[in-house]
């Protein structure tokens, strides 16, 4: 069409995958989980500040467009998805993330999306 478009593609949600299986091969060349987490990720000490940033900088959480697809393909519930979307986020993983970065944030404190 001679113009450039921003395109998003979430491959994981294209091709099939096994977590069981990333998890295993991650785990054989040295990675450890995290002794914390959060609701939104059991694997990864930085979602929680991934997650914050993405909501002061554009307004809405990042999980909300993969969340729409399943709740419209039906595999989810339109209840399970606003409850996803709508749960607290860590305030010590934000603040662990922020210190390790050397960034500072705004008040983490109860920090809830809600829509």
């Amino acid at each position: 069409m001679g113009e450039s478009t921003l395109s998003i593609l979430h491959p994981l949600c294209l091709w099939e995958y096994s977590e069981e299986k990333v998890l295993e091969t991650l785990l054989e060349i040295g990675w450890e989980q995290p002794g914390i987490n959060d609701s939104n990720s059991t694997n990864c000490t930085l979602n929680s500040f991934a997650c914050y940033n993405h909501l002061e900088k554009y307004g809405f959480h990042p999980y909300a467009f993969d969340t729409a697809g399943l709740v419209r393909s039906g595999e989810m519930s339109r209840e399970e998805g606003f409850g996803k979307i709508n749960q607290e986020l860590s305030e010590q993983l934000i603040e662990e993330a922020a210190k390790k970065l050397k960034v500072k944030v705004k008040s983490p404190q109860k920090i809830l999306t809600t829509i």
